[in-house]
């Protein structure tokens, strides 16, 4: 796994990660130039990294035998803040998992 900077919507995960397109590459401890810009494959996203930040309380809604929309209670939501930390599953991990499937 490696982690990410970057704001994501939620419901990235699954998506795949790719490069801005560059003309320069890192391979084995060197670098690559090429004259035509390429982009290249990170991984797969998996998860935003979220903190709590507080509660709000939502009310609780019922419709009663007259059809009249009703408050019953109230419950505790979390307030999540996305950290702009995102998850990633490394594209060589993902070459291996598909490797052994039989």
């Amino acid at each position: 796994m490696m982690l990410l900077d970057g704001h994501l919507l939620p419901g990235m995960s699954g998506s795949p990660i790719i490069t801005k397109p560059s003309t320069t590459q890192f391979i084995k401890g060197g670098i690559s130039v090429s004259n035509k810009e390429r982009f290249f494959f990170i991984g797969i996203h998996s998860a935003s990294i979220y903190k709590t930040i507080g509660y709000k309380e939502e009310p609780i809604y019922k419709i009663d035998e007259e059809g009249q929309i009703k408050i019953t209670g109230f419950k505790k939501e979390k307030i999540n803040e996305n950290l702009g930390l995102q998850t990633c599953i490394f594209n060589g991990i993902i070459e291996v998992l598909v490797s052994q499937i039989k």
